[in-house]
């Protein structure tokens, strides 16, 4: 019985390193995302609210808990207008978002 529970506890570890193994993004995947996202979230805006964005930053969730990344920026020559979207990077769906209330048109 014991042989068979450390048999079984070992195969759920070697399991759990290859499908984490799997799950990391290579920095060129990681580029490509962020790139990908940026077009989706200036895209999303556009249509959406009708404004020009400007990202600044991003920042991807962690791996194991989502398929998320955030991207930070402002309305285009409008630096005091923060915006903020989050992004799936596996599906490039828009999760949220966070605009001015008065740059909506």
């Amino acid at each position: 019985m014991q042989k068979n529970v450390r048999y079984t506890g070992f195969l759920i570890l070697i399991f759990a390193i290859l499908i984490g193994c799997e799950a990391a993004m290579n920095p060129e995947q990681k580029q490509a995302a962020v790139q990908q996202a940026m077009a989706t979230g200036t895209e999303y805006f556009k249509d959406k609210y009708g404004l020009e964005t400007e990202w600044t930053e991003h920042q991807f969730q962690p791996e194991h808990a989502s398929s998320h990344i955030a991207l930070y920026g402002h309305v285009k020559n409008k630096p005091e207008d923060n915006i903020y979207i989050l992004i799936n990077y596996k599906t490039f769906e828009v999760i949220s978002s966070v605009h001015p209330k008065e740059e909506i048109s």
